[in-house]
């Protein structure tokens, strides 16, 4: 049982260390942002359970340590030590829950609030909606280029008047067919877990690339979704928002999706 607490402990490091050498460097992510995510949270929820895994066989270990003196013994005092070895082994993951707990409470209390402020801007800023097949959108009044979900009772994304009036019809679907690919695939859970991750881990480096990672891997995947479906308009939303916003991601984001549609367009050609 002991080599089973090590060789877990073990695991559950070398994940932690491994983790942002395999998934938050290299080329090969931007190319794979599905696959790349769905590595980095099975490396993660494996560590985890290696750790917890790795508590419950060394309290085991011990347990079956003491229990085997108590039956030699047959003492009161071997029956207590018994029972005091049982509250111990639940201590660390009780202080862990707790750590979890209050470091989770001022994410969730931040999400509210912005959740409230996006809701005062609806009431206050909307003009228009509208229906993009089962998804509500609705247009606000505001001078930034911005889209976002929101998954209100009765909105379903946000657009701002800015961003409607630059883009195209074709690059406004696009856009948000990007969002609908956020709701579908619940990445507004997986950019939660991570942050959660690094306020449990402040002081480690993983934690921290993870929730970077994580938050650039999640829009390329929404990226890529939205290809899909809409094509090269999915690239000229991006230029066009990233160029009134000056915002270089977007902007090279743009020109990952324009080199993947020339490599398919070259493929087809070549055939």
């Amino acid at each position: 049982m002991i080599a089973l607490a090590l060789t877990l402990v073990a695991y559950a490091l070398t994940t932690l260390a491994a983790a942002p050498l395999l998934v938050g460097r290299g080329r090969w992510r931007v190319h794979r942002p599905g696959l790349a995510l769905a590595v980095w949270f099975a490396m993660f929820f494996s560590g985890l359970t290696a750790a917890v895994g790795s508590l419950a066989a060394a309290v085991a270990a011990a347990l079956d340590q003491v229990l085997a003196a108590h039956r030699d013994s047959d003492s009161l005092m071997g029956l207590l030590a018994v029972i005091a070895l049982c509250w111990l082994g639940f201590g660390p993951l009780g202080a862990v829950l707790f750590v979890v707990t209050e470091r989770t409470r001022p994410i969730l209390l931040r999400e509210r609030a912005t959740r409230e402020e996006l809701t005062e801007l609806v009431r206050r800023l909307r003009y228009r909606t509208e229906r993009f097949g089962d998804l509500t959108v609705g247009f606000l009044r505001y001078e930034r280029a911005f889209a976002c979900t929101l998954q209100g009772p009765d909105l379903d994304v946000l657009v701002s008047s800015r961003a409607a009036s630059a883009l195209t019809r074709a690059e406004l679907a696009a856009v948000v067919e990007h969002e609908r690919a956020h709701v579908d695939l619940r990445h507004g859970l997986v950019l939660r877990l991570a942050e959660v991750n690094a306020a449990c881990l402040p002081r480690v480096r993983a934690a921290a690339e993870m929730m970077r990672s994580s938050a650039l891997l999640v829009e390329l995947v929404a990226d890529d979704v939205a290809a899909r479906r809409c094509g090269a308009a999915v690239a000229g939303a991006l230029r066009t928002l990233g160029t009134l916003e000056d915002d270089e991601s977007m902007l090279l984001r743009a020109k990952r999706l324009e080199q993947q549609h020339g490599a398919a367009r070259r493929a087809v050609v070549s055939r």
